[in-house]
């Protein structure tokens, strides 16, 4: 359970002002079906994030030693690196697809969306680090479509009443001090 509740914290702070939660907005504001477009979004999501459980599971499974604990520290330093920079504009969306059209589109630009992404790399190295596959994935997924919901579901009003700002210093110095955490853990500095 520890595994899905660090999995859910981490991606979902983590997400606040991220590009999928930017896309989300954008189609929200620009698209007249949302239903098409949670769908598509939570497939999208869910695919991406089960690719990079895999691949946590499989990796960090090959390599004996606490060498996982560094790079998971190194990961949520990463995170707050990445957190601060500004993101870009995500791109604009038409409105000529049919809702089959539109769910696919929207699966398409959110697996995309996260790909190499801070979060793709968080769930990589949980996954790897507590060799558990769905926790991980299901926590993170929900930590993402909980940010990424409601931004696709309130549109502009919602993302102009949250200090994006603020949160995203709160995350950065969260990230710090695990990522701290971890290399205390990694150093045997903290009994686990």
């Amino acid at each position: 359970m520890e595994a899905f509740w660090i999995s859910f914290a981490t991606v979902s702070v983590a997400e606040v002002g991220d590009r999928s939660m930017l896309l989300a907005l954008i189609l929200g504001l620009r698209n007249q079906r949302p239903w098409a477009i949670f769908f598509g979004m939570v497939l999208g999501l869910l695919a991406n994030q089960a690719l990079a459980g895999l691949v946590g599971v499989v990796l960090f499974s090959w390599f004996a030693g606490n060498w996982h604990q560094w790079v998971m520290g190194a990961v949520f330093i990463l995170m707050a690196i990445w957190l601060l920079r500004p993101e870009s504009e995500a791109e604009e969306v038409k409105d000529e697809l049919s809702n089959t059209g539109v769910f696919l589109a929207a699966a398409l630009m959110f697996f995309a969306a996260e790909m190499a992404d801070k979060t793709q790399l968080a769930v990589v190295a949980l996954a790897g680090t507590y060799q558990v596959f769905l926790p991980v994935v299901m926590g993170a997924s929900l930590g993402l479509i909980a940010v990424t919901g409601p931004a696709l579901w309130f549109g502009n009003k919602f993302a102009t009443r949250l200090p994006v700002k603020g949160i995203k210093y709160f995350g950065a110095v969260m990230f710090v001090l695990f990522g701290l955490l971890a290399f205390a853990q990694a150093a045997g500095l903290l009994s686990k």
